[in-house]
């Protein structure tokens, strides 16, 4: 069986892997029966050491075969069929490397986000009644939650309008979708419920993060509230910086250059400023995390809360940016890439070409360097997620 095209965006604690082969076609069938529940499978044993040559000491080997996602101490993330199988895993996977559940379903047209619930961490799996074999496009699509660390239900399944089109958990048929269709109104759910929270029109930026959903209002302005009826919780007039004009226009930026809806991004314009400034706010209550930048980031990452970020800005410098405001500021050096901040804001691991370089968060100042296998996820007791030759490592804390 031939796997699946992959598109792939990541976050610190709110991801989206979205595989789209079939997920247009008809608008989806919410009238018929609801697609079958697929319950968990608990798991044992531990995955397998690393025989890399390159690996360090300890090195497992992660079966992922995208970039998964950290959740506390855990990791989520996609099995794709091979030749014996032609059913799609979601596997959780301990920091120490023992195997924990995994729900198996349809490959095609499915994707998962994470995101935390007044019960804890959740994963929200999409399935849909398209088929890869075939090439049956997809006329229901149905998403359910499962609990991160049991892998029991939540809810669903609940009928959704198409796949993860944004951070959070926002379904849609965008109108330029790479396998055609017609577009459609963008649905949020609510994390907790799995129930319809607000219904958005195609085109429209929006993200959701733990039932806030911020979006543009379509007047040059950045709003965030809960639902479709409930109260503002902050507004981009409400959190404009002194240094941008009263009169200047808010724009929400897709994806907001960082890896989740942890934090959001508007971009301010304005008369006679061609340029204008990017701020980045966290997305619960819109606090400015930072300053002001001349430009978006080219990469962003950022501490599960929003409180902490680091980037890569387009001109070469490392930034350390806080809630309590701008952090601190790296000489231009073009090798600077791949940030990556754990769950708290306490370690902050980037690449400076083939250097692993270890800094302070708080201060920018370096820890440790030395040269290594790219670091591409750390979990919340520290345990790193690497980029082997073959594949992806795991490298417990302390091994």
């Amino acid at each position: 069986m031939t796997k699946p095209k992959r598109i792939v965006g990541l976050a610190g604690a709110a991801s989206i892997v979205v595989v789209l082969n079939g997920c247009a076609g008809e608008p989806a069938d919410q009238s018929g029966d609801p697609m079958s529940l697929v319950l968990a499978d608990v798991l044992e044993g531990r995955i397998d050491g690393s025989t890399e040559p390159a690996a360090p000491a300890g090195a497992l080997a992660l079966p992922f075969d995208d970039l998964p996602t950290v959740v506390g101490d855990d990791l989520i993330g996609p099995v794709h069929p091979d030749s014996g199988d032609d059913r799609l895993r979601f596997t959780v996977i301990s920091s120490r490397g023992d195997r924990e559940w995994e729900v198996s379903t349809n490959p095609s047209c499915v994707g998962y986000t994470v995101s935390r619930t007044p019960s804890g961490a959740a994963v929200t799996i999409l399935q849909s009644d398209a088929s890869i074999d075939d090439g049956r496009l997809a006329t229901r699509v149905a998403a359910s939650s499962y609990d991160i660390g049991s892998g029991a239900v939540r809810w669903g399944p609940q009928a959704v309008p198409g796949s993860l089109v944004a951070p959070g958990l926002v379904f849609g048929r965008p109108t330029n979708a790479v396998v055609g269709g017609a577009g459609g109104p963008h649905e949020v759910l609510d994390g907790a419920t799995g129930q319809p929270l607000l219904q958005v029109p195609d085109g429209v930026v929006v993200t959701e993060r733990d039932g806030t959903i911020v979006l543009d209002d379509g007047s040059g302005a950045v709003v965030a509230r809960q639902g479709d009826t409930g109260p503002s919780s902050w507004s981009s007039a409400a959190v404009r910086p002194a240094s941008v004009p009263p009169d200047a226009a808010a724009t929400l930026v897709p994806e907001g250059g960082a890896s989740g809806a942890a934090v959001t991004t508007i971009s301010w314009t304005w008369p006679g400023d061609p340029n204008g400034l990017v701020t980045v706010h966290r997305a619960l209550d819109g606090a400015l995390v930072g300053r002001p930048l001349s430009s978006r980031p080219a990469v962003m990452t950022t501490d599960a809360a929003g409180d902490v970020a680091a980037a890569v800005l387009p001109g070469g410098e490392l930034i350390g940016l806080g809630t309590s405001g701008a952090l601190w500021t790296s000489q231009p050096r073009v090798g600077w890439s791949s940030p990556v901040l754990d769950p708290s804001g306490t370690e902050l691991i980037a690449m400076d070409g083939d250097e692993v370089v270890e800094l302070d968060p708080g201060s920018g100042l370096e820890i440790s360097r030395a040269v290594g296998l790219p670091v591409l996820l750390v979990t919340a007791d520290g345990s790193r997620v690497l980029q082997g030759g073959a594949g992806l490592l795991l490298v417990p804390a302390g091994a």
